[in-house]
This record gives C-alpha cells, structure tokens and sequence, in this order.
C-alpha cells in the first residue's frame, strides 16, 4: 500500500507544479491595459482598479486582446482566444470638458456621488459638496444624512469625487 500512496503523492506534486505555472500573472493584464489607455490604474483614464492578483486565468501563448466593451467607454475588455477567457476592466473616464481646463466641475452645495474605494471593493453613496472643486481638487463633502464631520474627496468629474481608503 505504501508504494502506491508514494507514486500518488509524487504524480499529484508533479502535476501541481505543471499547473502552478500555466497562470498569466495578473500584471500581464495590468500592463497590457495600461499600454492601451495610456494610463496606469488608478490614475484618470486609466483602470479603475488593478486585477486582483487572485484571480486565476489561464496562461496566454498569445498577445492579450484589449477592446472597448459597450457603448459608454467605460469598460474594457480584455480577453485571450486560446484557452478561451476575458475579464471586464472599468474605466477611471471623466467628461471631455474636464480634460480641457480646470474649470469647476463642482458647486458647493451640490449633491455628489461620493465612491469609497479600498483594497478589492468600492462603495458609493450621496454626498454635499461643502466647498467647490475643479478636476483633482480636494474638497469638503458630507455624505447624506450624515451629522458626523465632513470628509475630504478628490473631484474626479462632474457629479464626482473620490476617497480612497488604505
């Protein structure tokens, strides 16, 4: 019985070494996005976000396909033909307007869209622009129904800022 369960072991460490290395490491994916936008993640117009590194795709023996997906420009679509597989990156977009000048995006007042975003999550909820703000201006907002201390948030684009949790 013992030879038998040693030739297991040793066929099973083999064919997990085999499989351990036919993963494309999730900065391939990072990269070839970045070389399409012109952007690296987190930086506006690049990705959102980079690829959680535990995500477990398969090894392409091809250059990776990158596309827009849908209609907004939003969304990018990266895929490999052989093995079959493809991931939807979002988009850190702001309006054409913003790109232009540094003119106010923000009025005090307003109602924002404040988006918290951590390490593999982001939530958004309303907010009150306690202060006017241009494109990467930090500003005072409140979010609603909140009597707690404004927060501080990056204007990322019309109706838009942003704070980032470590």
């Amino acid at each position: 019985m013992r030879p038998l369960l040693c030739a297991a072991l040793l066929i099973a460490n083999i064919a997990s070494e085999a499989f351990a290395g036919s993963f494309i490491a999730t900065r391939e994916i990072d990269s070839a996005v970045a070389g399409f936008l012109g952007a690296e993640a987190g930086e506006l117009g690049g990705a959102r976000n980079m690829i959680d590194p535990r995500l477990k795709l398969a090894a392409c023996p091809v250059p990776l396909n990158v596309s827009w997906y849908g209609q907004a420009g939003k969304l990018l679509q990266v895929s490999c033909p052989s093995p079959a597989w493809r991931v939807f990156v979002q988009i850190n977009a702001v309006s054409t307007a913003a790109h232009v000048s540094r003119e106010t995006l923000i009025q005090r007042g307003e109602s924002v869209s404040l988006v918290a975003q951590g390490t593999g999550f982001i939530l958004t909820r309303q907010a009150e622009a306690l202060e006017s703000g241009g494109l990467t201006d930090w500003i005072k907002v409140r979010p609603a129904g909140d009597k707690k201390q404004p927060v501080r948030a990056q204007v990322t684009g019309a109706g838009e800022v942003r704070l980032a949790i470590p």
